[in-house]
């Protein structure tokens, strides 16, 4: 069965996705910066959401940050936060 994913970049916007029936949201945050890493603040908030699954964007934040500058630290610490949260999925 196909499921509903909505890309959410806030709490407010992940409410929005599950009140309009999304099964799981793509979370992350900056819209300015293509999408970053959600902070754990917003993904404790997201996760309290009812019958919605979060998957969350690993890429870190800030101009000039890229893959030998940051990339692997930030994925890093960011996924150790999401499994304390028992986030099921990534997206990089």
């Amino acid at each position: 069965m196909p499921l509903l994913e909505i890309v959410a970049y806030s709490y407010a916007s992940a409410l929005a996705a599950q009140l309009g029936g999304a099964d799981r949201v793509e979370l992350c945050e900056n819209t300015a910066e293509g999408g970053t890493t959600p902070s754990l603040g917003t993904l404790e908030a997201v996760r309290e959401l009812p019958g919605i699954k979060a998957h969350v964007m690993i890429r870190p934040r800030g101009p000039g940050r890229d893959a030998e500058t940051g990339m692997v630290g930030a994925a890093k610490s960011a996924s150790y936060g999401a499994e304390a949260h028992q986030v099921r999925g990534f997206e990089a």
